[in-house]
């Protein structure tokens, strides 16, 4: 690479002192030019040491907002960016050395590009069963897709500045992502998956968290198909039927080993689907 294009990191941060100084390390070992990288950490009101761990790294510009989410973090962060290129990663993550390196070279051509997530650990039958899902949805060639996770996800910064960031109406860490790919793609660009651009996860997987997140992205998944204009009759039907296809989605999707954790996955998916689309019904969530 002869010409460095401008670098900016983006990190949600939220109660992660456990795993925070992994990232910054990591950060800091980054083979590229310091003067043309930097790092936005924006809290989202930590209740440990997060902020003062951060706060110990003068070379990070870090960001105070009242309990708000990742997606309105993420978009503090961007917006104050000065790279011409905003990488986004997460605070229980670490990065490999030729990271920015290999997202520089990918944006000379690409307009987006995101990589894998490898786990800490696959010993656990969690750890083992959410790798499989990743490989699952997202393969492990590269590809165009049509949407990716925001813990290993690049942009050049105009497109962000197009697409106008990340939908707030999103509280939660689950489809602000999905829905910002959405975007993307329906704008005309394309999603570049390069799984040799990985990040290793530090989030230790467990049974009762797995279930958690499906029920809380079943729910959503909801609110994004209704901010695509959808009817909360036309979702409550559609999880019905998603219901009636449980036995099948679960065989077709899971190894044999997985199946028992992939149909109760699927079931509280479909409860999340449920509870959101009734929310709607009865005009409790808008």
């Amino acid at each position: 690479m002869v010409k460095y294009p401008k670098v900016t990191v983006v990190v949600p941060t939220y109660n992660a002192e456990k795993t925070i100084e992994i990232l910054i390390k990591s950060l800091e070992r980054l083979d590229y030019p310091k003067k043309r990288i930097e790092a936005v950490f924006v809290d989202d009101e930590s209740s440990d040491k997060t902020r003062e761990l951060i706060g110990e790294h003068k070379w990070i510009t870090l960001i105070k907002q009242k309990h708000a989410g990742p997606a309105a973090a993420r978009n503090k962060g961007w917006k104050k960016a000065t790279g011409e290129i905003v990488v986004f990663t997460d605070s229980d993550c670490e990065v490999p050395a030729e990271w920015s390196k290999k997202i520089a070279d990918e944006l000379e051509k690409e307009d987006i590009v995101g990589g894998s997530l490898k786990p800490a650990t696959t010993y656990s039958l969690a750890e083992n069963f959410e790798q499989n899902r990743r490989d699952r949805l997202y393969g492990t060639r590269r590809k165009y897709v049509s949407e990716l996770p925001s813990c290993n996800l690049a942009f050049k910064k105009k497109v962000l500045e197009d697409i106008k960031g990340f939908n707030e109406v999103y509280k939660r860490a689950s489809a602000e992502d999905y829905d910002l790919c959405s975007r993307a793609v329906e704008r005309g660009y394309k999603i570049l998956y390069e799984p040799r651009i990985y990040v290793t996860h530090y989030h230790s997987q467990n049974i009762r968290g797995i279930l958690r997140r499906a029920y809380v992205h079943g729910q959503e998944i909801i609110a994004y198909r209704m901010a695509k204009k959808s009817t909360p009759t036309h979702e409550f039907i559609r999880s019905l039927a998603k219901f009636a296809a449980i036995p099948y989605l679960t065989v077709k999707r899971y190894r044999v080993l997985h199946i028992p954790l992939g149909l109760a996955y699927e079931i509280l998916s479909f409860l999340g689907n449920m509870k959101a689309s009734m929310q709607y019904l009865v005009g409790v969530r808008k």
